[in-house]
């Protein structure tokens, strides 16, 4: 894959530009080759919901790599990507060493050319699938999943520090090393907020609760603005392009049928401690402390109301059951005594998280990853007859505009740009739902829009 073009003076001119560095393959026999030149197209991805960074590349080849080099898969591939940015002096790059796990799509363009793709994971995503866990454990979650990490992925958690204060005790029941590890993260919990454990390209795996990631600082503001203010070429420009949503689309997620079921709103959990035969009920709402990533609004109207019951006091719509064993583990808790204090709370955190998403298009950041927290300024469409009305507020777009967490990145180089596909959510609005609504509240507005629209 070529270099791309748009270079002055050996930096890019815009976000969009990159160099292939190298992209070296390790033969079975050891041997290395540089296929970078037969490599067409790129992507790779991360994902705060997954442990492991999916890379897919389409390979051109002329010269029979896969039956000359006895390339079948389980082949180690090292590629190193980058440029120097015009706004800094510092360069900008990807190193990461990924395995063939799938080839695939193979086809014949030409005479003597064939193409096909490689689909890549990070090394541990093979250990994982090699190994199975049916060992007792003792210790908090951090410590737990870090020795998994170590000792069954044979890699690293890369951010270790104390987040969990309760030592459970306990038997893993035959399970792969990640399924091990989501059996845990079901067991932990930061003040009522979800753990994450996911891998990203430039900082390796983490651990992380929604708490957490919501107390970083907001890594960049973006607005769709239509127009730029500085040169081309020049640092200003770049700057302002590295700002900019080139796309934006949506299916809004904004489901308040699933999320009723679901339990964001209010839930019921249901425990019986076998050893004490004690059973208790009790009732959970959604609390306004959840609204992280935007406290201006929550994501409901208290107006909204089914069997005259508001919906953080449909209690029934979500129902936990747990049995417990206070006594299994002298002076510890077993898996389940500390889960019935959090599951609740971390349900009804993890579906608001998913009221609203959003698709957005980037020039290429390299510097972007899963867990950042982002901030849209979106300029809202607003025909001409509503602009000269007089409800007009602003042209901001309050529903779309706001805080939000990046769930997921495509980084994707196609050999002419370098652009990144960006999967962001948020868990509630920049307005209050039970503020008075101005649409329908006179003549002068939904009657009259309406016949001029």
């Amino acid at each position: 894959m070529p270099s791309t073009s748009k270079t002055e003076a050996t930096k890019s001119i815009l976000p969009s530009s990159y160099d292939i560095i190298s992209v070296k393959l390790t033969l079975s026999n050891s041997n290395v080759i540089e296929i970078k030149e037969l490599v067409a197209s790129l992507e790779i991805v991360e994902s705060i919901f997954a442990p492991v960074i999916r890379t897919s590349m389409r390979i051109i080849d002329g010269f029979g790599l896969l039956t000359d080099g006895h390339v079948v898969g389980g082949e180690k591939i090292s590629i190193l990507i980058g440029r120097f940015p015009l706004d800094s002096d510092e360069a900008e790059s990807f190193k990461i060493n990924v395995v063939i796990a799938e080839i695939h799509d193979h086809t014949t363009p030409k005479p003597g050319l064939q193409a096909y793709s490689f689909t890549c994971l990070s090394e541990h995503a093979f250990v994982n699938n090699a190994t199975s866990i049916n060992r007792s454990f003792d210790g908090t979650i951090t410590d737990l999943i870090s020795n998994i990490c170590t000792n069954d992925l044979n890699t690293k958690l890369d951010n270790i520090e104390e987040k969990s204060s309760d030592a459970i005790s306990g038997i893993y029941p035959d399970l792969k090393p990640y399924d091990a590890i989501t059996w845990l993260l079901r067991n932990s919990t930061d003040e009522g907020t979800p753990y994450f454990f996911y891998e990203t390209i430039q900082d390796g795996l983490q651990f992380n609760s929604y708490k957490q990631l919501n107390d970083k600082e907001v890594y960049r503001e973006y607005n769709n603005s239509s127009f730029y203010k500085s040169t081309v070429a020049t640092p200003g420009h770049y700057n302002e392009a590295k700002r900019k949503i080139i796309k934006m689309s949506s299916e809004l997620n904004t489901s308040i049928y699933e999320l009723i079921g679901k339990g964001a709103y209010s839930s019921t959990v249901q425990t019986l401690d076998i050893s004490t035969k004690k059973y208790t009920s009790v009732n959970n709402s959604y609390k306004e402390s959840f609204e992280k990533l935007n406290p201006r609004g929550k994501m409901f109207s208290d107006n909204i109301q089914f069997n005259n019951t508001q919906l953080v006091n449909n209690h029934k719509s979500k129902e936990f059951f747990i049995t417990k064993n206070s006594k299994s583990f002298k002076g510890r808790n077993n898996y389940h005594n500390v889960i019935s204090n959090s599951i609740s709370d971390k349900t009804s955190q993890f579906a608001s998280l998913s009221f609203m998403g959003l698709d957005i298009f980037l020039y290429g950041d390299f510097n972007l990853a899963v867990g950042n927290k982002v901030n849209l300024q979106i300029t809202k469409s607003t025909d001409v007859n509503i602009q000269e009305s007089n409800r007009k507020t602003g042209m901001q777009d309050l529903l779309l505009s706001g805080n939000y967490m990046v769930t997921s990145i495509a980084h994707v180089f196609d050999g002419t740009e370098y652009k990144c596909d960006v999967g962001i959510q948020k868990d509630s609005l920049n307005f209050d739902l039970d503020s008075e609504i101005k649409i329908g509240s006179s003549q002068n507005t939904s009657s009259s829009i309406l016949r001029n629209g």
